[in-house]
């Protein structure tokens, strides 16, 4: 659910869609409600006789969730950005568009991984992810450093380069979230 409001926000992002958002606000509400009955049920579950390392799995369970319903915080900042963009009819410059598609592909590639990497128990998945967090970084820097010189050069309008840096700065935080639940994901499976 987390991922598909990612996928949502940025739909409604370059097509200037409205309508998009509404179904991201109702699943933010539905992630949040999930985390707390997920933690709920976990908790009970530790109250139970647990081996060393069936605690300690239930405690990476217990941060994924919460990385996952981070996640979903994340793609509801990036549809409040979205949404001031399109209320502000802001515009975005085909290189801007075309650095935050890349930006948004790369994260949404490490979130997919991830969560493919847990579900499977794939731990090949998973150090794919990890490698990709300091290309991910990398990426949010160069961007923030493009989106400076185009300030600097007039071509930026001032109140997009505000969205601009808040988008990526969200979306790098997503690639975070991905990473974490990869490395949960390593450390479980490297000692089995």
């Amino acid at each position: 659910m987390a991922e598909s409001m990612l996928n949502d926000v940025m739909m409604s992002f370059i097509q200037n869609d409205l309508n998009i958002l509404k179904s991201v606000y109702l699943k933010e509400d539905v992630v949040n409600t999930l985390e707390k009955e997920i933690t709920k049920y976990l908790v009970l579950i530790s109250q139970r006789s647990l081996s060393p390392i069936q605690s300690k799995r239930l405690t990476d369970l217990m941060n994924i969730v919460n990385d996952i319903e981070r996640v979903g915080d994340h793609a509801e900042n990036l549809a409040e950005l979205s949404e001031e963009k399109i209320n502000e009819k802001l515009p975005f410059s085909e290189k801007a568009l075309d650095e935050l598609k890349f930006m948004f592909s790369k994260v949404q590639i490490s979130l997919n991984k991830s969560i493919s990497a847990l579900k499977n128990r794939d731990i090949a998945l998973a150090r794919e992810v990890a490698l990709k967090e300091d290309e991910i970084d990398e990426i949010e820097k160069e961007l923030r450093g493009n989106h400076i010189n185009r300030l600097n050069q007039g071509i930026c309008y001032p109140e997009s380069g505000v969205i601009f840096l808040d988008l990526i700065s969200n979306l790098e935080r997503v690639g975070d979230h991905a990473n974490n639940i990869s490395l949960m994901v390593i450390d479980e499976l490297s000692k089995d």
